[in-house]
């Protein structure tokens, strides 16, 4: 998987390049693909450091240089309106990775829970553990209908947000 390094995101190339494209078209969209954010205003900035790192070094991520972890709420389902598992993670990818090849025992295992239907990345651990607090304790309702706001044919997001994942 290809990183770029950006403040304190590490953000997949796949994502990137979509990312990218909004920004440069100028419709400011967060969410327009699979991806959320705390808001607008977090989500340009990350965009605008991004492009002028991508324009000042013009390199990827090297082994000099050090990975830093996005913090994310995610949401699993067994198949479209399925049994759903809400998880916090501080590195999405590989802990979707984790989950589809059943190394993390438990719930998700015993369900077959592995389609990413939804995240949020968010700007700290806390406010990730919050977050998944908070949607633990909705109504399953409310899940299927934030699921569904935001991916309708409840798609696998995995490989749209992590590429051929490879660890």
């Amino acid at each position: 998987m290809v990183r770029f390094h950006a403040r304190s995101f590490v953000i997949p190339a796949k994502v990137t390049d979509t990312l990218v494209r909004h920004f440069r078209r100028g419709d400011g969209v967060w969410g327009a693909g699979p991806f959320t954010c705390a808001g607008v205003t977090e989500y340009r900035e990350a965009i605008r450091h991004l492009l002028q790192v991508m324009e000042n070094t013009g390199r990827e991520e090297d082994e000099g240089m050090t990975e830093e972890r996005v913090p994310a709420v995610y949401i699993l389902a067994s198949r479209r309106h399925g049994t759903l598992y809400v998880g916090v993670t501080s590195d999405l990818c590989s802990r979707i990775a984790a989950h589809k090849d059943g190394s993390i025992p438990g719930f998700t295992q015993k369900y077959k829970v592995k389609m990413l239907v939804w995240y949020e990345l968010l700007g700290s651990m806390e406010e990730a553990i919050r977050r998944e607090k908070q949607l633990k304790e909705w109504q399953r309702g409310w899940k299927v209908e934030l699921i569904e706001k935001l991916n309708p044919l409840w798609r696998d997001l995995f490989e749209q947000m992590c590429g051929a994942w490879v660890e």
